[in-house]
Order: structure tokens, then C-alpha cells, then sequence
């Protein structure tokens, strides 16, 4: 279950719970590295493995990690709190470029993204999750609230 299926609302219309969304063109062009380590935690996400390949549509959190020991630009990407795999490096050092002048650089940021993958046929074989993320370049943001609570 992805968080946008938590408040009812269509992957069209994502909202963030705080901060700001990148704004995208529905294309899903953006594929993040090292899911295979994280194959798991994608499993949970998309609630298991099944014949059919997923195609989970969901909301993804862009953190930097400035200190990450093996790219200073690094930027981890959570889906449902749990991480899911990395910015390209040359995803990451654009999308650096382009927050560095902000305000606020290090806050986290959403964005549309797309699980596809991860079927398993038993001895017909089995196949790995892959997220691709939807915002474009140059970045474009715009701040979004969270969903009102109903009383």
C-alpha cells in the first residue's frame, strides 16, 4: 500500500505531507540506482510478489546525505519511510546544483515514482523491483500542506 492510497488520493494528485513536491511530466524518466539492495523493503511496499509484475504508483522522499561516504551530492529516496535506493550521481550533482541556492538546501522533498517489477513465476523465474521517479529538469517546486484531517 503506498502512502497515497493512505489518504484516498489519485497518483494525478499527489500531496505532500510537508514540504515541497517536484513537479513532473508524467513520464517517469528519472530511474533510481541500488534498488537490488533494497529489494526487500520494496517487497513489503507493494505487498509481496506476485505473477503479475507491480505497478505501484506512489509518492517518493528525495533527502540529501551530505555526508554520505561515497558521493557528497547523494540523495536517498524513500518510499513509505523505508529507502529504496539513490539519485543518479548525475541526478544528484543537477539536483544539488539546483537547490544549493535555496533557503533551505538539506530539507527533504517529494515527488511522483513508479514501482514496477518484482514478479515471481516460481520456476518460471523471478524479476527485481525498479523505481523511476517523475520530476523534470530544470527542477520546479511548489509547496503543498498536508491533507486536512476530516472531522
Amino acid at each position: 500500500m503506498g502512502i497515497l492510497s493512505i489518504f484516498g488520493i489519485s497518483p494525478k494528485q499527489p500531496v505532500a505531507l510537508y514540504g515541497l513536491i517536484l513537479l513532473g511530466d508524467g513520464c517517469y524518466e528519472r530511474e533510481v540506482v541500488g534498488e537490488s539492495h533494497y529489494q526487500d523493503a520494496l517487497e513489503r511496499i507493494c505487498g509481496g510478489r506476485t505473477d503479475a509484475s507491480a505497478n505501484l504508483t506512489c509518492l517518493a522522499r528525495l533527502s540529501p546525505e551530505p555526508t554520505n561516504p561515497h558521493d557528497r551530492n547523494a540523495i536517498r529516496v524513500n518510499i513509505d519511510a523505508f529507502t529504496v535506493g539513490y539519485l543518479s550521481r548525475k541526478d544528484a550533482a543537477r539536483y544539488c546544483a539546483s537547490f544549493r541556492a535555496s533557503p533551505r538546501p538539506l530539507q527533504p522533498v517529494w515527488c511522483n515514482a513508479i514501482i514496477r517489477g518484482g514478479w515471481d513465476r516460481g520456476s518460471r523465474g523471478s524479476g527485481s523491483f525498479g523505481v523511476w521517479l517523475d520530476f523534470t529538469w530544470p527542477i520546479a517546486a511548489r509547496p503543498r500542506q498536508a491533507p486536512r484531517p476530516s472531522l
